[in-house]
């Protein structure tokens, strides 16, 4: 992530949160082997992962607010994501994709919930709808209202994206990209078997 006066990154190897403000882009934290990051919906934490363990960091100080193992191995064949994010109710949580399912991690127990069953390696979250969007081999949606999760069909993607509101989604095709509006994709959504 990036923002006017601080940059962070992950490489699988070493991660660091960078002053941008100097001279000279001075480190302000080591992230260590973290493999993929997400800040929270308020800037007010970084989440990192790798493939065995999570962690929080509170950017007023960069110091580190807790770390938990990961309930299921994320998938050997692709990177490892985390994305965070905050439910209705207020509760912060960070979501990890692993070989049996999309977990969930929400504060304060931080032990993970699966809250879908098939392995997956690819996650997103729009903030408009408060919903988890599962990539890897269809649309699933998920939100934290007790509902179903559903599904929609789709051929094959190269990338995806979220629009920063959390409005639009977006998958990058070979030869073309496809956007929809969140409120149309979940409108008619079939409910996941």
């Amino acid at each position: 992530y990036t923002t006017l006066f601080r940059s962070a990154y992950a490489d699988e190897e070493s991660g660091k949160i960078l002053d941008l403000t100097a001279a000279s882009p001075s480190a302000l934290a080591d992230l260590k082997d973290a493999y993929g990051i997400s800040l929270s919906q308020d800037g007010s934490q970084l989440w990192t992962v790798n493939r065995s363990q999570l962690a929080s960091l509170n950017t007023s100080n960069w110091q580190e607010r807790g770390r938990w193992p990961l309930k299921m191995a994320p998938a050997n064949t692709s990177g490892v994501v985390i994305r965070a994010g905050t439910s209705p109710d207020g509760v912060p949580f960070a979501a990890v994709p692993s070989v049996k399912g999309l977990v969930v991690y929400r504060e304060p127990e931080m032990t993970g919930e699966y809250v879908t069953d098939k392995p997956t390696s690819a996650v997103a979250f729009a903030k408009a709808t408060n919903t988890l969007i599962d990539v890897s081999f269809a649309l699933t949606f998920v939100n934290f209202t007790g509902a179903a999760p559903c599904r929609r069909s789709y051929e094959g993607r190269r990338d995806y994206a979220v629009s920063d509101d959390g409005r639009w989604f977006s998958i990058l095709k070979t030869n073309s990209v496809d956007v929809w509006r969140m409120d149309d994709l979940l409108r008619d959504c079939t409910v996941a078997p």
